[in-house]
């Protein structure tokens, strides 16, 4: 009887998928699934595994490792040591699914290794992601930024060889390929440095990354068809709002979106990732609009052109008002549909909560420098909390994600509550939830903002004080109890010690100098 293609009189196979090579039929090749096994209905096992002996690189030396899982993105056919599969095998079952958190596992644990298969420069950077995930598994005592374990050798020595398989592409003629492989690369890079403490340098690739972007932009087909992968596209969007949210004035990596044009876009979405990128994009705008408030204050000379600058920009605050509430009621309809049952109360959708609650109350503040209004929002306060808390308890953090995530998650909504929520109860119990979350997600560390909320805690509360020799005596009666913004930098290492340089922002309508600020380096507890 005959089977499906040359059934078992097929030539034989040598490079196929193992479900083609036991069933003795010619294999497509396609990856990661062969098209043969799908439009069968079969399940596509993956192509073989090939390993080389440590140091040798010639063919007969090859032999076959015990297969890694059935899973068919697990497995792969381009060579590698038995140390290398390890690293590869060590961030396909752990690491990937840390990385990609509640919104991205298509990125970290289908298009990298997906892209590994043929590509040098990616498949060097998971080897290094993989080693240096190591690191922090295997309870090593000193940090990634300095340590020289096994583990942090060989990651460097991968991230080197993958910067050296990208200079070498990036050589060739550019094509939509190597645009996109240029891309995963810098984002491995990100990763890595973020990882290793290394912020700054991290910073430097993000903004490079977003040239990059911008360039393949511009440079488009006259089709209009762009080169760049939408996903990544948002990626860099991301990492673009998180570096300006430490004080980073990159370039954009997309074209500038027309949110207060009279005909803004609506946030229109019906997934978990549009309701991400849709959230991100209005808090883009509460970011800019705050910036240009404060722009506003520093720079109006009289109470007249003070009220003439915020009277536009109210415009532009009620516009983000109202895509918060159009996000909000999309998002409840998206939560809504069967299909999504699942996603209701999961990790991705506390997440969105809070993000959006914390949103909602940086734009509704915006044009308040005292931040008086801050009081009218204390249920949302307390509802970031309670959620955060749901996040933090149901879904626990274990092993590797404990030390670190790629993506914003509950720290950032819960610092800025103990910053900006003055009722004690619900700062102290934020203060608290801080500690259970990752150690570092992309620029936040939780051990330095933990430092600065308790302080800010003490200064405003008035447990403790700065160092009146220090101020002026006549300034120093009149320092007002409330910051209207507290403005950290990276930290940084001095005398085997962490440091944190802070400033914090005060205002005072009844001063002619309005805005004054105050400086301390912090002292951080590991």
């Amino acid at each position: 009887m005959a089977t499906d293609g040359q059934g078992r009189h097929g030539a034989k196979t040598r490079t196929g998928c193992l479900t083609c090579k036991r069933r003795r039929v010619k294999c497509g090749l396609e990856r990661p699934s062969c098209a043969r096994c799908v439009r069968a209905g079969r399940t596509c096992e993956g192509y073989q595994l090939s390993l080389v002996q440590e140091g040798l690189a010639l063919p007969s030396k090859a032999t076959t490792p015990p297969r890694l899982s059935s899973s068919s993105f697990l497995l792969s056919a381009f060579r590698a040591t038995q140390s290398e599969w390890q690293a590869y095998r060590f961030y396909s079952h752990r690491v990937a699914s840390i990385l990609g958190g509640a919104f991205d596992t298509e990125l970290w644990q289908k298009q990298m290794l997906q892209v590994a298969d043929t590509e040098p420069t990616v498949r060097n950077g998971i080897f290094a992601i993989g080693n240096l995930f190591k690191h922090g598994h295997n309870g090593a005592s000193d940090h990634a930024s300095n340590c020289i374990c096994t583990h942090c050798r060989q990651a460097l020595r991968y991230y080197n060889k993958s910067i050296l398989a990208l200079s070498h592409s990036l050589q060739e003629p550019c094509t939509s390929q190597a645009a996109h492989v240029a891309l995963l690369s810098c984002i491995i890079f990100i990763c890595l440095e973020f990882y290793r403490m290394n912020d700054s340098t991290g910073i430097s690739l993000v903004s490079k990354g977003c040239s990059m972007v911008a360039e393949a932009m511009q440079n488009q087909p006259a089709s209009g068809r762009t080169w760049i992968n939408p996903r990544l596209l948002k990626v860099f969007d991301r990492l673009w709002l998180l570096s300006s949210m430490f004080g980073y004035h990159l370039p954009k990596p997309s074209p500038n979106r027309s949110l207060l044009s009279p005909s803004a876009r609506v946030p229109d979405f019906n997934n978990i990732e549009g309701a991400r990128d849709s959230l991100h994009e209005i808090l883009e705008l509460v970011q800019d609009l705050r910036l240009r408030v404060y722009q506003a204050h520093w720079n109006s000379s009289s109470p007249e052109d003070l009220s003439m600058a915020t009277a536009s920009l109210q415009r532009e605050q009620q516009i983000a008002l109202v895509l918060l509430e159009t996000w909000q009621r999309n998002l409840e309809i998206v939560v809504a549909q069967q299909a999504m049952g699942s996603f209701q109360r999961s990790l991705a959708h506390l997440i969105l909560r809070v993000h959006y609650l914390i949103t909602k109350i940086r734009a509704s503040a915006s044009l308040d420098p005292s931040e008086i209004s801050h009081k009218d929002h204390l249920d949302d306060f307390n509802e970031i909390v309670v959620t955060a808390e749901e996040g933090l308890t149901r879904f626990p953090l274990k092993d590797e994600a404990a030390s670190f995530s790629f993506e914003m998650s509950f720290l950032a909504p819960l610092y800025l509550t103990v910053l900006k929520c003055r009722e004690p109860t619900i700062r102290r119990k934020a203060l608290e939830l801080m500690r259970l979350t990752g150690a570092k997600e992309g620029l936040w560390h939780r051990s330095e903002v933990l430092c600065i909320a308790a302080r800010v805690m003490e200064l405003e509360e008035g447990i403790t004080a700065f160092d009146l020799e220090e101020v002026l005596p006549e300034a120093a009666n009149r320092w007002p109890t409330l910051f209207y913004d507290v403005l950290a930098g990276l930290n940084y290492r001095k005398a085997g010690k962490t440091h944190v340089d802070v400033v914090y922002l005060t205002y005072d309508a009844t001063c002619l100098q309005r805005f004054r600020g105050r400086g301390e380096t912090l002292v951080v507890e590991e």
